[in-house]
């Protein structure tokens, strides 16, 4: 298995109002010669308060789904920013 870390997927406004550049872990089998595979993309627990790409959880679900022949994708998102709330 390989992994690809920090892979950007995308940009959005945050609730800071700055720009994010989104990213994402992408874990993908080896060893054989399909070219074309099923991909499956997860996006961590956390109700966009926290969280991340990385969490245990996460790196396990995506390593035991590329070890049975899946691409997978765990995806950070963009979290809420309570300074610029609170501060706000």
């Amino acid at each position: 298995m390989t992994v690809a870390s920090g892979v950007a997927y995308g940009a959005a406004v945050n609730s800071a109002g700055i720009n994010q550049t989104l990213l994402m872990d992408v874990y993908q089998p080896t060893s054989d010669a399909l070219a074309r595979r099923p991909v499956i993309v997860f996006a961590h627990q956390g109700g966009f308060i926290a969280g991340s790409k990385t969490d245990a959880y996460m790196v396990s679900v995506c390593t035991q789904f590329a070890r049975l022949g899946y691409v997978t994708a765990s995806i950070d998102y963009r979290l809420l920013d309570f300074g610029t709330i609170i501060g706000g």
